[in-house]
């Protein structure tokens, strides 16, 4: 099969917070320079147009997407530990501002275009600096943070117990 993609999805590799419709909340499954892959917990209608609010470690930005397609996946817990219906859907980013395109750069970026930025970064001549000289130099480059300690997973034991008996009727 071709690969139809103008730009490369990447999986973040940390979780990135969004918001639809700046309420309903999603899961970021991969992004891309022209759009994003969410799952989320309610079927979103094809053609529309919605709000995607990002939050990110520089601050919070809007985007504007339309939604190219949205399909029922599988099952997942909510907050409250009831069994939803998830759905899978492709928003395609329009109107992005340059600005915004480039706090979401570290996530899109593949680690091959991640690491010829750096190279091309480093190749770049340093300014000859002398005193009470005023020099542009270029914004350093965000690191992303590491994570450390243990991972906390909460079950229910009860409700998983119904679930495997058949049992549990929503």
């Amino acid at each position: 099969m071709n690969e139809r993609r103008a730009a490369a999805r990447v999986a973040p590799s940390e979780p990135i917070p969004v918001r639809l419709k700046s309420s309903l909340p999603a899961r970021v499954l991969d992004i891309s320079a022209g759009g994003v892959q969410v799952e989320v917990g309610t079927s979103l209608r094809p053609a529309a147009d919605c709000e995607l609010r990002v939050r990110l470690a520089e601050g919070e930005i809007t985007v504007r997407a339309k939604v190219r397609r949205c399909r029922a996946w599988g099952f997942g817990l909510d907050e409250s530990d009831r069994r939803v219906l998830l759905y899978r859907a492709g928003l395609q980013f329009f109107d992005l501002p340059p600005e915004s395109l480039a706090k979401l750069r570290r996530y899109y970026e593949t680690p091959e275009a991640q690491a010829e930025s750096l190279a091309a970064a480093a190749v770049e001549p340093v300014p000859e600096i002398t005193e009470g000289a005023i020099v542009d130099l270029p914004p350093a480059l965000p690191q992303a943070p590491r994570r450390s300690g243990p991972v906390k997973i909460r079950i229910n034991s009860e409700y998983v117990r119904r679930i495997l008996q058949g049992t549990d009727k929503q």
